[in-house]
C-alpha cells in the first residue's frame, strides 16, 4: 500500500514535470513564431507595395497626355481600377506636374495576421512614379520640309509680316527663317537651324511626325473622272443638286465633283450648328469669288479626287480690288473621324496642290488646315477664329510683305473643338 502511494506520487511529479516542459518549449518557440509571422506579413506588404507602384505608374503615364484639370479624376480612376480586389486599406493618390511632366504619389495600408499580436494591424505601403512627354506639338504653324534638306527653310517669313502667336509655337522639320525681324511667338523650332529674329529658338529639336495623313483612310471617292464646275451661295441649304450624298454615322457627307465656288456673305449652311458637315471636294479646288465673305462652323472641307489634271486647292481673287474672306471651322463629333480637321488636301496627292493667296485674300481658322505636300505663300492676312485654337500644316510657309498672323491655341478651346495634336508616348523617369 505504502508503496503504491510512492509510486502515485512519483507519477504525479513525473506528469506536472512534463507540463512544465511543454509550457517552457512553447514559450521558447514564440519568438520563431513571430518572426515566421512577421515575415509572411512583410512578403504580403511587399506585394501590396509592388500594387501600389503599379498603380502610380499607370495612372502617371495616362495623366501627363490629359488635361491638367482631368489628371486628378483619371488618376483616382485608373489608380483604383488598378488595385481592384487588393488586400489593401485608405489608398490615396495624389498628382502634381507641369505640362509635360507628372509625379503621382500612392499611400495605402496593408493588414497584418501574426503581427496583430504585438499590436501591428497595418503596415504602411506607398509608391511615387513620375511621367514625361519628350515632344509636345502646340505649333500654330508646324511645317513638315518632305523631300527638302534640313538646311532648307520650310518656314520662310519675308518682308515685315505681323505674327501674334498666342499659346502656340512655330515648328519645322527642316530649318526655319524670320528674315531679320521678331515674331510674336513663345519658341520657335526646327530640326535644323533657326535664323533671323524668331524668339527662343531652339535647332536641333526631333521632328514632329504627321499625325493626319492617316485621315486619308476615310475618303471614299464617289466621283471617278467626273470633274464637273458648281457653286454654293450663303444661305443655301445642303444638299444642293448635283451633291452626292454619302450615308455615314454621326455625321453628313456631301461630295461635289470638280470646282466648287463660294459667293456670299455669311454662313454656307446652318445646319451645320446641328450636325457635322463633311463636304469633299473631288477633282476640283474651292474658288471663292471677289468679295465674298464666307464662313463654316462643324464643317470639314476635304480636297481630294482621282482626276490627275485637277487643282486641290483653296483659291482667293488676285489683283488690286479683289478682295475675299473665308472663315472655317471645324467638326466637333468625337465620333466624326474628322473631328478637329477643317480643312483637309489629301496627302496621297503631290500635284497641283501648291498655293498662292494675294494680298486681299483674309483667311480665318479654327482647327486644323492640313495642306500636308502642298507648298503654301501666304501675302494676305491670316488668323484664328471665335475659338481660339488654329493649326495650319503644310510642307513648306512663306509669308510676303506685311502679311498679318495672328493664331491662338487655349486648352479649353481645342478641347471643345476635339482638336488633336501629336504628343509622343510618355516615358516614366522615376
Amino acid at each position: 500500500m505504502k508503496f503504491r502511494s510512492t509510486k502515485s506520487a512519483i507519477a504525479q511529479f513525473r506528469s506536472s514535470k512534463r507540463g512544465n516542459v511543454a509550457i517552457i518549449f512553447a514559450f521558447s518557440l514564440m519568438p520563431a513564431f513571430l518572426m515566421l509571422g512577421a515575415a509572411v506579413d512583410y512578403s504580403a506588404a511587399s506585394s501590396n507595395r509592388s500594387l501600389i507602384q503599379i498603380a502610380a505608374d499607370t495612372s502617371a503615364l495616362a495623366a501627363v497626355t490629359a488635361k491638367a484639370d482631368a489628371r486628378n479624376a483619371m488618376v483616382q480612376s485608373i489608380a483604383t481600377r488598378t488595385i481592384g480586389n487588393g488586400n489593401v486599406t485608405n489608398a490615396v493618390f495624389s498628382v502634381t506636374g507641369t505640362l509635360d511632366e507628372v509625379t503621382v504619389t500612392g499611400h495605402a495600408e496593408s493588414p497584418t495576421s501574426t503581427l496583430a499580436i504585438a499590436n501591428i494591424s497595418k503596415v504602411a505601403v506607398g509608391a511615387t512614379a513620375t511621367a514625361k512627354v519628350k515632344i509636345r506639338d502646340l505649333a500654330c504653324i508646324l511645317a513638315f520640309g518632305k523631300n527638302m534638306a534640313t538646311s532648307a527653310n520650310a518656314i520662310d517669313f519675308n518682308g515685315s509680316p505681323s505674327v501674334a502667336l498666342t499659346g502656340c509655337g512655330i515648328m519645322s522639320n527642316a530649318s526655319l527663317d524670320c528674315s531679320g525681324h521678331t515674331t510674336g511667338t513663345p519658341y520657335a523650332s526646327a530640326v535644323g537651324t533657326v535664323t533671323g529674329s524668331c524668339p527662343n529658338p531652339s535647332a536641333g529639336v526631333p521632328p514632329v511626325p504627321d499625325i493626319y495623313a492617316g485621315l486619308a483612310s476615310n475618303i471614299e471617292l464617289k466621283c471617278g473622272q467626273i470633274s464637273v464646275p458648281s457653286s454654293l451661295a450663303v444661305g443655301t441649304s445642303l444638299p444642293t443638286a448635283g451633291m452626292i450624298p454619302v450615308v455615314r454615322s454621326g455625321y453628313l457627307e456631301y461630295h461635289v465633283c470638280g470646282d466648287l465656288t463660294l459667293s456670299g456673305t455669311g454662313q454656307i449652311n446652318q445646319l451645320a450648328l446641328l450636325q457635322d458637315v463633311v463636304l469633299v471636294v473631288e477633282n476640283g479646288s474651292v474658288i471663292l469669288t471677289t468679295n465674298a465673305d464666307v464662313s463654316t462652323a462643324r464643317m470639314t472641307i476635304v480636297l481630294s479626287g482621282a482626276k490627275a489634271s485637277s487643282s486641290h486647292k483653296i483659291e482667293f481673287p488676285n489683283g488690286n480690288g479683289h478682295s475675299a474672306k473665308l472663315t472655317v471651322s471645324p467638326s466637333t463629333n468625337p465620333s466624326n473621324p474628322w473631328h478637329g480637321i477643317s480643312v483637309y488636301q489629301d496627302p496621297s496627292i503631290s500635284t497641283n496642290v501648291d498655293m498662292v493667296w494675294g494680298p486681299a485674300a483674309s483667311f480665318d481658322a479654327d482647327g486644323i488646315v492640313y495642306f500636308g505636300n502642298a507648298s503654301l505663300t501666304m501675302n494676305g492676312n491670316a488668323s484664328s477664329s471665335e475659338s481660339q485654337c488654329t493649326k495650319i500644316v503644310v510642307n513648306q510657309l512663306t509669308s510676303n510683305g506685311n502679311i498679318d498672323f495672328k493664331y491662338s491655341q487655349t486648352t479649353t478651346a481645342c478641347s471643345n473643338l476635339a482638336v488633336t495634336q501629336y504628343v509622343s508616348p510618355p516615358v516614366l523617369t522615376r
